[in-house]
C-alpha cells in the first residue's frame, strides 16, 4: 500500500515545485514588464516636456501613476515639474509632500521649477523644496540670482535670509549673502530717500542693514549706514539721534560724518 502512494505523492511535489517556478516566473515577467513600461514612459514624457508638449506629458505621467501603485520618486518628481510648468500650482502642492530628497541628476529640472515658482511668488513651494534639496549643494549665487527677481526688498530678504539657513555651516557664503543684503537695503534706502520721502520705511531697513554690518564685522559698512541714518534722523528734524548716528560714524572714520559734525 506504501509502495504504491509513493510515486503519486512523487508525482505531486513535482508539480507543486513546478507550479512554483512558473508562479516566480510569472511575477518576474511581470515586474520586468511593470519596470520596463515605467522607464519607457518616463523616458517618452521627459522628451515631450523638451518639446514643450506639457499637457501631453502631464496627461502620460497621470496614466503612469494611476496604473502603477508602488510609490516611484523620479516620476513624482518629473510629474511634479510638469505640474509647475503648466502652472498647476494646486496639483503641484497636493503632490510636494510625496516628493523625496532632490538629487543632484535633478538638479536641470529644479532650476527649472525654482524660476518658474519664483516667476509666480510660489515662495512656500520653493522653502519646501529647498529643505529637500541638501543634495545639491546649492551656492550663495543661487540665492542671490533668485533674489534679484523678486519685486520688493521684502521678498529679496526673505529669499536671502533663507539662504543664509541653507548654508549655515558656510561662514564664507553666508556673509556674502548678508553683504548682498546690505548693498540692496541701502539701495532701496537711497530711492526712498530721494523719491518718496518714506522715512519710516528708511529707517526700518537701514537699523536691519546696520545689524547685518555688525555681524559681518564690516566697518566701513556700518560707517556708512550710521552716517545714513544720521542724514534720515536730520530730515526728520531728530537730532538728538541724528548726532548721535553721525558721531558714530565719524569714530568708525567716515570723513563726510565727521564735516557734519565740525
Amino acid at each position: 500500500m506504501n509502495k504504491e502512494n509513493k510515486p503519486k505523492n512523487s508525482s505531486s511535489g513535482y508539480l507543486l515545485i513546478i507550479g512554483v517556478f512558473f508562479g516566480v516566473l510569472l511575477i518576474s515577467v511581470f515586474l520586468l514588464y511593470t519596470n520596463t513600461y515605467e522607464r519607457r514612459c518616463l523616458y517618452t514624457a521627459k522628451k515631450l516636456l523638451k518639446a514643450y508638449k506639457t499637457s501631453q506629458a502631464t496627461a502620460l505621467l497621470e496614466n503612469v501613476k494611476l496604473q502603477i501603485k508602488k510609490k516611484n520618486p523620479q516620476l513624482n518628481f518629473l510629474l511634479f515639474y510638469a505640474y509647475v510648468q503648466a502652472d498647476k500650482f494646486n496639483k503641484a502642492q497636493n503632490l510636494l509632500h510625496n516628493l523625496d530628497k532632490i538629487n543632484l541628476h535633478d538638479m536641470v529640472y529644479f532650476q527649472k521649477i525654482i524660476n518658474r515658482l519664483n516667476l509666480h511668488g510660489e515662495d512656500h513651494m520653493i522653502y519646501e523644496l529647498l529643505k529637500k534639496a541638501q543634495e545639491l549643494n546649492l551656492t550663495e549665487d543661487f540665492f542671490i540670482s533668485i533674489s534679484v527677481q523678486k519685486k520688493s526688498i521684502v521678498d529679496e530678504s526673505s529669499v536671502l535670509e533663507l539662504g543664509m539657513k541653507y548654508l549655515k555651516h558656510n561662514e564664507t557664503a553666508v556673509k556674502k549673502l548678508k553683504k548682498h543684503l546690505i548693498q540692496r537695503l541701502v539701495e532701496v534706502e537711497a530711492y526712498l530717500e530721494e523719491d518718496n520721502k518714506d522715512f519710516t520705511r528708511t529707517l526700518k531697513y537701514l537699523e536691519k542693514a546696520r545689524q547685518l554690518s555688525i555681524q559681518i564685522q564690516d566697518k566701513s559698512f556700518e560707517a556708512d549706514i550710521h552716517y545714513r541714518l544720521g542724514i534720515a534722523y536730520k530730515q526728520i528734524k531728530d537730532f538728538e539721534k541724528a548726532k548721535k548716528h553721525l558721531t558714530l560714524s565719524a569714530k568708525l572714520g567716515n570723513k563726510n560724518a565727521e564735516k557734519l559734525l565740525s
